[in-house]
């Protein structure tokens, strides 16, 4: 297997290939989470615009808020769930650069920080990006707040009772080093 990632390690063109496929993987996760949002719209869209008056116009912009709000609510069970999938059985540790772990950061990292842009940005200091690092793993304590989605590998942080975590704050409970950090030149 580590002859396997070291070919892959050294070769641009396996590398872009597997680049694309996880990009598929993003793209079919968002996709999933947008079921639901889809639904809710195409219902919507028959049953609202068969006359396309004022009123109908005005229920269908507010369909589309709510498909939005759908979205939130899906993507955050949907994409935390993935998250949750990608980081079981990974321990605090060191791993090689060049590893199925490190694959498997690349892939959660990517999907954390779609639900970070798309859903979890909006809706700061409530139930649902409490859900979400939940759902992820954290460990958050009754009465936390938490106000920012820079919670990097969340699903080994624990928050206690009663903590506020400040807008925009970043913590991240993984350090990144390169194999020749410390040596001298």
């Amino acid at each position: 297997m580590n002859r396997v990632l070291e070919a892959i390690g050294k070769s641009e063109f396996i590398q872009a290939v597997l680049g694309l496929l996880v990009y598929v993987i993003y793209a079919l996760v968002i996709g999933v989470s947008l079921i639901p949002s889809v639904f809710w719209m195409a219902f919507c869209w028959k049953h609202l615009l068969i006359s396309p008056t004022p009123a109908c116009l005005a229920l269908f912009a507010l369909a589309i808020g709510t498909a939005v709000l759908i979205y939130f609510l899906t993507g955050t069970v949907v994409m935390g769930g993935c998250v949750r999938i990608l980081t079981l059985g990974i321990k605090p540790g060191r791993y090689p650069m060049i590893s199925i772990t490190m694959v498997r950061w690349l892939i959660y990292s990517g999907i954390y920080h779609i639900a970070g842009k798309t859903i979890l940005e909006y809706l700061p200091m409530g139930f649902v990006i409490n859900l979400f690092f939940r759902i992820i793993g954290a460990k958050i304590g009754k009465n936390a707040s938490i106000n920012t989605w820079y919670l990097n590998d969340a699903y080994l942080l624990s928050i206690g009772d009663n903590v506020v975590i400040g807008g925009k704050s970043d913590i991240s409970c993984h350090t990144f080093r390169t194999p020749d950090l410390g040596k001298k030149l």
